[in-house]
């Protein structure tokens, strides 16, 4: 091993850190699927967290092959409900 004893990497920025990595790969090989389907479409829908915070959560649903894939992406904050705000 040619790390200290004390390296961890149980930090809660390490685990951002690798969290944010793992969710790169992962959004790029769903834009790989998604470019190939022949459709595609985005899916989204409003909830209320346990802290009151009304949250949009955005999903893609596609055409790959025979079969329909469902993929969830994200959730953002949603401080505007209307369907302007949504959209943007």
């Amino acid at each position: 091993m040619t790390t200290g004893r004390n390296a961890t990497y149980i930090s809660p920025a390490s685990q951002n850190h690798l969290l944010d990595a793992i969710s790169t790969v992962i959004r790029r090989h769903i834009a790989a699927e998604v470019g190939d389907a022949t459709y595609f479409s985005i899916m989204a829908d409003e909830t209320t967290d346990f802290v009151c915070q009304e949250q949009l959560g955005v999903c893609l649903r596609y055409v790959r092959g025979h079969a329909v894939i469902e993929r969830f992406l994200t959730f953002e904050l949603a401080p505007d409900l209307t369907g302007r705000g949504l959209a943007t």
